[in-house]
């Protein structure tokens, strides 16, 4: 009898299958939950960015354009001339491709877009018969007077209809900023109470390992509260054994999604706060379209994975740091306000400058760096004049003291129409510059005018 009771009982090895069956369940929801608070929220910013945003940037501009126009027409009505004209179209054109904003359609207000249209047709065809009399000589002061309430009216009923909106649109962005704000907190609060319960199960089930467990839970809930208060970039370690892998994998994942949110057009490097890739575009962008002289200084390092793999991560981000001080100094010191200095990721760097500041700017980073950076190396590697690590073959090999590489692009000789054909130069060029075994700049000056230096 006894022995029937015992074989009906879970077996521990049940138990603990069951308690983490009911965590990954939870887990789950958890993840389902996030995902679809997520997507309410992102389509509540593409809502103000795609829509509110524009239509309040196009609604003033739009005031603006009207009211450089009435000035033409006012002046036009004096002065009669050709070039008052012109610059009454040339306004009346640039309204049009104004109210031409998708933000309109996208926002429902396309019975007030085609509102505007038609008052603006009734201004200019007004204005068209001033023209008209003027042309046949026939207008008359008292004449001309008549024609300005009209303008004047319809003038004043556009601006009507764009105040109104702006304010429309400022209104609703507020209210989505407000409904993000409550999304985001009640996302916040539940996320947190299926966590623990999720936590409190696990503990439940898994008796057997009590301190291993505890220690689980304990990270676990540090991470919930760390995340509850934005603290994205301080979690703790998170335990990767078969009780909390799901579970962890899942908050690591909610954690990524959520920062994404906070950081939100930032661009920023977050180790070294130097603007990233998508400014370095629109910098280099501005000058192209500028038609502006200007160098684009590629920056990488040799051998910095070898010393990653030697020295840790924490090692290897204060090079990068250092690195990132050399480029800012030069460029306050040596460089002109203009130059740009950005961090697109790992040990690549750019510096965009002016051709006459190559060789100066060059020749500093380059001695700062050779000078600065055996001191951190242990002062074994740095006798021996190299490190012993594995390479990304994961063979063992013996790498030298770091070197710099730059690879500098002009359009001094080179026409340069597109971000990527300079990417696409920079790119061989940083790999002739490594080559070379020693820190070095190459510059880029035409085909077939490479310059080692």
């Amino acid at each position: 009898m006894g022995s029937k009771k015992t074989r009906n009982k879970p077996t521990l090895t049940q138990r603990l299958f069951l308690g983490y069956l009911i965590m990954v369940a939870l887990t789950v929801f958890v993840g389902v939950y996030a995902i679809i608070s997520l997507n309410e929220l992102r389509q509540i910013n593409k809502g103000i960015v795609e829509v509110d945003l524009p239509l309040i940037e196009a609604s003033h501009a739009m005031i603006e354009t009207l009211t450089a126009q009435d000035i033409y027409a006012r002046k036009y009505a004096i002065l009669k001339d050709n070039y008052t004209e012109t610059l009454f179209w040339g306004r009346s054109t640039e309204f049009e491709q104004q109210i031409s904003n998708p933000a309109f359609i996208k926002g429902g207000y396309n019975h007030l877009k085609e509102r505007l249209r038609q008052l603006h047709d009734e201004y200019n065809n007004i204005f068209k018969q001033e023209l008209a009399l003027t042309t046949l000589k026939k207008e008359t002061r008292a004449f001309t007077e008549s024609l300005m309430a009209p303008l004047q009216m319809n003038m004043d009923e556009q601006f009507r209809l764009l105040r109104q909106l702006e304010q429309q649109a400022r209104d609703d962005q507020q209210q989505k900023l407000m409904l993000t704000n409550r999304k985001s907190e009640e996302s916040w609060k539940i996320a947190l109470i299926i966590s623990l319960a999720s936590l409190a199960l696990g503990l439940g089930f898994a008796s057997f390992a009590a301190r291993r467990i505890s220690r689980s839970v304990q990270q676990l809930s540090e991470a919930t509260r760390r995340i509850g208060q934005g603290e994205f970039d301080r979690l703790p370690p998170l335990e990767t054994d078969y009780v909390t892998r799901s579970l962890g994998d899942s908050i690591r994942w909610m954690t990524k999604q959520l920062k994404e949110i906070g950081e939100m057009k930032l661009d920023a490097n977050p180790l070294t706060q130097l603007p990233g890739t998508i400014a370095v575009e629109r910098e280099l962008i501005k000058r192209l379209r500028g038609q502006e002289l200007f160098a684009f200084c590629y920056i990488d390092l040799k051998d910095f994975k070898a010393f990653g793999d030697r020295y840790g991560f924490s090692k290897g981000s204060a090079v990068i740091m250092m690195v990132s001080q050399i480029l800012v100094e030069a460029v306050q010191i040596f460089g002109n306000p203009a130059d740009f200095v950005g961090h697109i990721g790992g040990d690549d760097f750019v510096l965009i400058t002016e051709p006459q500041y190559i060789q100066t700017l060059s020749e500093k980073v380059i001695k700062e760096f050779d000078q600065t950076i055996p001191s951190y190396y242990d002062k074994e590697d740095r006798g021996r004049g190299y490190i012993i690590s594995k390479d990304r073959k994961d063979n063992v090999d013996s790498f030298p003291i770091m070197t710099i590489s730059i690879a500098v692009i002009t359009n001094e000789q080179t026409p340069l129409r597109e971000p990527s054909e300079v990417a696409v130069i920079a790119a061989q060029l940083k790999q002739y510059a490594k080559s070379l075994h020693r820190s070095a700049y190459v510059v880029h000056k035409g085909p077939q005018d490479d310059k080692d230096k």
